[in-house]
């Protein structure tokens, strides 16, 4: 419910009237902190993604917002500077509590002295340390790395206490994400192996090119085609199935029948409609005619 049709994250006044419609009585206050961290913790799993691909290529620099509203204990982190494989980030990456506007970001190796690891330690663990009357620590939950650990919640947030029904459906929802994740891991792989490698100018492009109904020009699918299945429809009931047939898209497209052209909703690029039929299932694939091209957009089945 974060996010928008588009996959925007909504502003937290329409994601607030959205939860308070089903809920009257949820307390806005804690909505609000929880719609901050649940962003702020998504955003920095996955910049975390990219600073695994570059290995220690680069240290990480924790930085605050830098004014007068930054806790005194995160201001202590204040350009804390390290490799990734250091242990620091272990426990001790943005957000450090609720309402945290901390971040981290990639620097030159040469650029930025190394902090010393164990004092940063010490205040990482001074920043995520508010004991309450209890004697409790309210702020430990705090010290994870939701990109390594690949959650937004730490685990032992409240929201886990949940009854054995809801985790149940928890449960059922994970393992959905993860058979997701793994169709489009295995996409993303297959076409890095299996575009060819044309010449476009002075410039090699990975795409493959070909001839369909009513147009003159090769129809291109390239890496922009699948990316756009992976990421926009997720939500889609045969999602897994799509990530599949999309692996033939190269070769559907050109025994489909062309059906109709529209224009498209933004601009003045049209699309040439497309049908065939695949394993018993009816294929509908979209082709945006533009003045550099013609490019294969979006696929549907039925």
């Amino acid at each position: 419910m974060l996010k928008d049709e588009k996959g925007n994250i909504k502003p937290f006044s329409r994601f607030r009237q959205e939860i308070t419609s089903l809920y009257q009585t949820y307390n806005v206050r804690y909505l609000e902190a929880e719609y901050n961290f649940a962003a702020a913790s998504a955003q920095m799993a996955a910049k975390w993604s990219d600073f695994e691909q570059d290995g220690d290529q680069y240290n990480l620099q924790f930085r605050t917002s830098n004014d007068e509203k930054v806790r005194a204990s995160h201001a202590a982190l204040h350009n804390t500077t390290l490799p990734p494989s250091d242990p620091f980030w272990d426990n001790y990456i943005p957000p450090l509590d609720w309402n945290c506007r901390c971040t981290v970001v990639q620097v030159l190796k040469n650029k930025y002295p190394l902090t010393n690891s164990a004092q940063a330690i010490r205040n990482g663990e001074a920043a995520t340390t508010r004991i309450d009357k209890n004697g409790v620590n309210r702020a430990a939950m705090f010290r994870f790395n939701p990109g390594k650990q690949k959650v937004i919640f730490p685990q032992n947030h409240p929201y886990f206490k949940v009854q054995q029904r809801v985790k149940d459906v928890i449960d059922s929802l994970l393992t959905s994400y993860s058979e997701k994740a793994k169709a489009a891991k295995g996409l993303v792989s297959w076409y890095k192996q299996n575009l060819p490698t044309t010449k476009i100018g002075k410039f090699d492009a990975r795409r493959f090119e070909v001839k369909a109904a009513m147009l003159d020009q090769p129809v291109v699918v390239n890496a922009n085609f699948y990316n756009e299945l992976i990421y926009k429809y997720r939500n889609d009931k045969r999602y897994i199935l799509k990530l599949e047939i999309a692996k033939k898209a190269h070769e559907l497209i050109g025994v489909a029948d062309f059906v109709s052209q529209e224009d498209a909703r933004h601009g003045n690029n049209r699309f040439n409609v497309y049908t065939t039929s695949h394993n018993g299932l009816l294929v509908i694939m979209k082709v945006k005619i533009t003045k550099d091209g013609n490019f294969l957009h979006h696929l549907v089945i039925k």
